[in-house]
């Protein structure tokens, strides 16, 4: 299900295909549109995600940190419908620019449908309440959730939010994370993301995700105060999930400039993590006792559709 757009921005990287063969068993296709942004069919039910499309991501201070994509159009109209007019609701995981970003949402909001709905966590409730105005925009604390129905086709699924990302003071509320329910999966009828690998210690108990999306790269502002987690606190976040597939994020993978950008260090990356899953199949921690954890692990590529 891979595709190529010739107008794409070339870059010295060759991505190599790495589109699964064959369709969709479960009801998921997920294609990553760079950094954080998603496109998932689910059920038949078309959701864009944490949409950063429009521009260069600089929250505001090009002057100190400026960040485009290597392989995606920097312009919503360059992007083929599908993965914007056609979306019948768009998520958000957070506030901040790198999740909400302003000039895209705008954009959007030329093309989408008004019956199409936007679920956002809290803090970026008055950003896209700007942009749609109140009545499109449904907000979910941690625990609530919402159905979502396709505007075609018949196909509906239910999201959650779950307590995600701390991205401020102690005291400051936690962002988002997800999960999706796919009332119609096989083997796989659930997805879980969080941007950041980040959440409180026991706030996941009690839930299952087949599929995992996260970060395995930490991102490490000076090399001390995390912006994002990964490595082992990945396979335990999976593990605790009970996942069967993992799809690894590379949100930090963009063309960056500015002295903030040289201040961030990454560390990890997917091959390590493999490798780590690897030495942790023997090993006790984060489950029972003989209990193996051997989950799937899938390359996300841009622009290139995983059929689960």
């Amino acid at each position: 299900m891979g595709f190529s757009i010739p107008f794409l921005r070339q870059t010295d990287a060759t991505i190599e295909s790495n589109t699964l063969s064959g369709k969709s068993q479960n009801g998921f296709e997920l294609t990553w549109l760079e950094s954080n942004s998603w496109f998932w069919k689910v059920n038949g039910v078309s959701l864009l995600v944490d949409p950063v499309i429009e521009g260069a991501l600089d929250f505001g201070i090009p002057s100190v940190y400026s960040g485009v994509k290597k392989i995606v159009p920097s312009r919503v109209a360059e992007l083929p419908p599908q993965f914007t007019a056609g979306a019948d609701a768009v998520l958000i995981t957070q506030g901040l620019d790198d999740h909400c970003h302003l000039r895209t949402l705008k954009a959007l909001a030329k093309i989408l449908p008004e019956l199409v709905p936007l679920v956002v966590a809290p803090s970026a409730f008055s950003k896209v309440a700007s942009v749609f105005g109140e009545d499109r925009v449904r907000v979910l604390r941690k625990g609530e959730a919402t159905k979502v129905k396709a505007l075609k086709g018949g196909g509906q699924v239910r999201v959650e939010a779950t307590e995600g990302a701390l991205v401020g003071p102690p005291w400051q509320a936690r962002e988002n994370g997800y999960i999706v329910y796919n009332p119609k999966g096989k083997s796989l009828k659930t997805l879980y993301y969080e941007p950041h690998c980040d959440t409180s210690s026991g706030s996941l108990e009690g839930k299952q995700a087949d599929i995992v999306i996260t970060p395995v790269t930490f991102q490490r502002l000076f090399g001390v105060y995390d912006l994002v987690k990964g490595g082992r606190e990945a396979i335990t976040l999976a593990r605790s999930l009970g996942a069967k597939v993992v799809v690894p994020m590379q949100n930090g993978d963009l063309i960056s400039e500015g002295p903030l950008a040289k201040a961030v260090v990454s560390e990890g990356s997917v091959d390590s993590f493999k490798r780590a899953i690897l030495m942790m199949e023997s090993e006790e921690e984060g489950g029972k006792a003989g209990e193996s954890f051997s989950p799937r692990v899938v390359d996300a590529r841009a622009l290139e559709t995983i059929p689960l």
